[in-house]
């Protein structure tokens, strides 16, 4: 497959051009393909696949769809998106409900780079840095906006630490976006930049007591009663960062 059948491919009534990219010097088409034309990286993942994170990713998309397209170069290999790769793949064998609301004719969308990435791995790898940098991009009104939509499928936030296998909506939104959980809660509670900076420092001082606290407690010289007490510090120091 080259560019020519990729364009082809991607010409549908949404199709739209992008102005070149000027620190990456390749032009990019947005449109569609289907899944299965979606070909692994030609040079090797700059991380590992984390399966938990793709599980969780698929939750999200089966609940709203792809907000990011999958990065791929003129021949159909993957650039940018491989653990939202894998969420839909697992979206696509589990649920094919979701699969069919999200993705008809089992096409998803893509940005198509006009290079060969096996001949010119280096691009390869400035465009996935890249993409990663755009992802960290969203708005606080776009992260909102994504949040009220999560919401309507049933994520929701939970004081203290939430229950397990529930829908976190500040996770999510982290997965989604790239974005850190302090930043997110930011963008969700409208904070102010100088307020934001003060929770974030705060933050960090509560993972570093709790941390101290921890290592406090492996003392010998602690009975099980003051270990107890130290435990439920920690309890109460969580529920602050949470």
């Amino acid at each position: 497959m080259n560019l020519d059948n990729l364009i082809a491919q991607t010409s549908k009534p949404k199709e739209k051009r992008k102005k070149k990219q000027p620190n990456l010097s390749s032009t990019e088409i947005k449109g569609s393909l289907p899944f299965d034309d979606i070909k692994d990286r030609a040079n090797p993942d700059s991380r590992p696949i984390n399966s938990s994170h793709a599980a969780e990713l698929a939750d999200s998309i089966s609940a709203i769809g792809l907000i990011s397209p999958i990065a791929v170069d003129m021949n159909g290999c993957l650039l940018a998106g491989s653990h939202r790769r894998a969420a839909l793949a697992m979206i696509k064998s589990s649920n094919s409900k979701a699969w069919n609301q999200h993705f008809p004719e089992n096409r998803v969308e893509v940005r198509v780079f006009d290079f060969d990435s096996v001949a010119e791995p280096a691009k390869a790898l400035d465009i996935e840095v890249e993409e990663n940098q755009q992802r960290k991009d969203y708005t606080p009104g776009e992260v909102r906006s994504l949040a009220k939509r999560l919401k309507s499928a049933g994520y929701k936030d939970y004081p203290g630490r939430p229950p397990k296998g529930t829908k976190t909506l500040t996770k999510a939104l982290t997965e989604l976006t790239g974005k850190s959980t302090r930043t997110v809660k930011g963008h969700l509670a409208e904070e102010t930049n100088a307020k934001r900076i003060a929770a974030t420092q705060l933050e960090t001082l509560i993972k570093r007591s709790v941390k101290a606290i921890e290592k406090i407690g492996k003392h010998s010289d602690f009975s099980q009663k003051e270990r107890k007490h130290l435990k439920a510090a920690i309890s109460e120091l969580e529920k602050i960062s949470y």
